[in-house]
């Protein structure tokens, strides 16, 4: 190939352009003059994934939760190269949004009485103890005064009538979606149950590993909703 300018061949009167092509002037100085963020796309769509105790953070745990390492797992094949937390996705119709993964955390004031006296409320037991347990009704005089000591012998609780507020932080993640068209169900459907399934498995996951290493670790009333979810009948027994 040739480096050398422009020349007229005088025999076939056709004019020898250079091989390189040259970006044009203006075209350089119309970029240089763009300030950060000219391209940027508004939020179409945004929606939030509340996290199970099992993935948040926690105050010893600095650093990303467990959830949003989840949906990085599924959201990295989407991911751009030279930009930190942004994925592409284009839809079947040609439509490109970029994603954004965000961690949130709201504060929750719930009363006692909502909280003790909640439909799908569960007592907290090991995971062996509450498979095996039955109730049974105590029938001779020295079990109940053993029980009416132990009550007085217990710390002093919130009685029905009564109502005390208690707040608790709970932390969600939000995925936003940027673009200049309107997200369509693969989106707002599609991706989403992904992303929730997802989540699913961290938790099923960190349960499993934990039952596996102390079968006696005690589950906590999230862990049985999880397990099975409230007001649904279970799938095999």
């Amino acid at each position: 190939y040739s480096n050398q300018p422009a020349a007229t061949n005088a025999e076939e009167g056709v004019e020898v352009q250079s091989e390189e092509s040259e970006i044009p002037v203006d075209t350089v100085e119309t970029v240089a003059d763009l300030v950060p963020g000219w391209f940027s796309c508004p939020v179409v769509w945004e929606t939030n994934f509340n996290l199970h105790p099992r993935l948040k953070t926690g105050p010893s745990k600095p650093g990303l939760s467990r959830g949003i390492q989840a949906l990085r797992t599924v959201l990295n094949r989407f991911s751009v190269n030279n930009r930190k937390n942004m994925f592409v996705y284009q839809d079947h119709s040609g439509n490109v949004f970029y994603l954004r993964l965000y961690e949130n955390v709201k504060t929750i004031n719930k009363t006692l009485e909502g909280e003790e006296n909640s439909l799908g409320s569960v007592s907290r037991s090991s995971s062996i103890n509450s498979l095996n347990t039955s109730v049974k009704k105590a029938d001779d005089t020295s079990s109940s005064i053993v029980s009416a000591v132990s009550r007085e012998l217990r710390p002093r609780v919130k009685s029905f009538g009564e109502v005390g507020d208690t707040a608790r932080q709970e932390e969600y993640l939000t995925l936003k979606v940027h673009g200049i068209s309107e997200a369509g169900p693969e989106v707002k459907c599609e991706l989403v149950q992904v992303l929730h399934n997802r989540l699913d498995d961290a938790v099923l996951e960190v349960l499993s590993l934990m039952l596996a290493r102390n079968p006696m670790c005690k589950l906590s009333p999230e862990d049985v909703h999880f397990i099975q979810k409230p007001q649904r009948l279970p799938e095999t027994t």
